[in-house]
């Protein structure tokens, strides 16, 4: 009595699974347009390496949906989906920071701006580090849409660097320009 219990609850939960499998396959299937925004491209890293690519995508950009970035088949690629827009700026960060010659230790920093639009920042910083040999090698790739300054350098320039840009990127002080006006005092 149980055996044949036991085989038709067997029997029954096989014909339960058979039923479901053809009604999925008979079902008619929703397949899912290609999204036409989104594009796909590989990129190829000189020297920064996939981790510090992802990095920047994440930090920078930031995940959206359908965005995704990942690690290509060689060891120097990322492949990266998005839009073509975000897909175009990506590629020029890297192209920005991807450049032999800041050395094996540089590192990547993002750095908040806080008064300044980043561009004005970085233009700035530029003229005052430009033929300074303590700053050579430092890469600065600003981000105006996230109001970012993206910095290459190793630590102990960046350490520097730090110092001139919270100097520069700051609320002017205005006690200089006061002006004392004498009124003449009512009748």
């Amino acid at each position: 009595m149980k055996r044949t219990l036991s085989k038709q609850l067997a029997l029954a939960a096989l014909l339960a699974a058979l039923t479901l499998t053809a009604s999925l396959l008979a079902a008619p299937r929703a397949v899912a347009a290609p999204d036409e925004t989104q594009e796909t491209a590989v990129i190829f890293l000189q020297s920064m390496t996939v981790a510090h690519a992802v990095a920047l995508y994440e930090r920078v950009l930031g995940n959206q949906r359908g965005s995704a970035i990942s690690e290509g088949r060689s060891a120097a690629t990322v492949i990266v989906r998005d839009s073509p827009e975000r897909v175009a700026r990506f590629r020029a960060l890297v192209k920005a920071l991807d450049a032999a010659g800041a050395g094996e230790d540089a590192h990547l920093y993002i750095r908040p701006v806080v008064t300044l639009r980043p561009s004005d920042l970085a233009d700035v910083a530029r003229e005052v580090i430009d033929g300074d040999k303590q700053y050579e090698g430092v890469v600065l790739v600003p981000d105006d849409r996230t109001d970012q300054l993206v910095v290459r350098a190793t630590p102990a320039r960046y350490k520097a660097l730090d110092k001139l840009l919270r100097r520069l990127d700051r609320i002017p002080d205005r006690r200089g320009d006061r002006q004392i006006r004498t009124l003449p005092a009512p009748p």
